[in-house]
């Protein structure tokens, strides 16, 4: 998908799926009515003002990234074609679903609506069980071992303190996993792996025993397995 049309794509899905759950239903609920005097426990309403602007923030850049390096759109009718894991999604596989709870949670803080924290545990249970059981596989299936490898290194809920960065030898085992098979020799493997020093030695020490020849197709199992092969020895 072009860039101008997942834009669009996405400012319409933005208004239909967040701006109704995480704005419209709130206001249905509430009609945003602050409850007691506005300087009643002012510091939790600060905070739940904060946590507003944080999670309407993330959304924006979530939904952004999906257009700028996913092309295409958070929609399941109209997927990325890319994996995206650039920005906040370094730290968090959900960005944009803790933005929606947060969002939902920074209101109830804000306007004293005990409501809306019964409405913001519902949503988290409802998104939840919608990673888990249909966005997971089916990114699974569409992104193969690029996703599987991105799903060991960044938690679902809890972001870690510092960016994912992709192992090179992640990208390795996608790039055979994409071409099937490809001609290398033993010095571009370890070159272009990124194995560590003490691997690099096993590896060029493994001979022909390990199917590792001078000049060899190598598929992608082969890859995998003499790649695992070297980081546990």
């Amino acid at each position: 998908m072009r860039r101008p049309a997942a834009a669009t794509a996405s400012a319409v899905f933005f208004a239909l799926a967040p701006g109704t759950v995480a704005g419209l239903v709130p206001w249905w609920l509430t009609r945003w009515r602050i409850r007691g005097p506005l300087a009643h426990w002012a510091p939790v309403r600060v905070t739940g003002l904060i946590m507003l602007i944080l999670g309407g923030t993330v959304l924006v850049q979530a939904f952004a990234r999906f257009v700028a390096q996913g092309h295409g759109t958070p929609a399941p009718v109209a997927p990325a074609e890319r994996l995206v894991t650039g920005g906040l999604y370094r730290h968090v596989r959900n960005p944009m679903y803790l933005a929606v709870v947060g969002s939902i949670t920074g209101q109830a803080l804000a306007l004293d609506q005990p409501v809306l924290l019964g409405y913001a545990a519902a949503v988290w249970v409802t998104v939840a069980a919608f990673a888990r059981w249909y966005e997971e596989p089916a990114l699974a299936r569409q992104f193969g071992a690029q996703y599987e490898a991105y799903r060991r290194g960044v938690p679902a809920w809890r972001p870690r303190i510092r960016s994912w960065k992709q192992n090179p030898l992640n990208r390795w085992r996608f790039l055979a996993t994409a071409l099937g098979e490809f001609y290398l020799t033993r010095d571009d493997l370890l070159q272009l792996s990124g194995l560590p020093g003490g691997a690099q030695r096993r590896l060029a020490s493994s001979g022909p025993g390990h199917g590792l020849s001078k000049r060899g197709r190598v598929t992608a199992d082969q890859l995998r397995v003499r790649c695992q092969l070297c980081l546990t020895r």
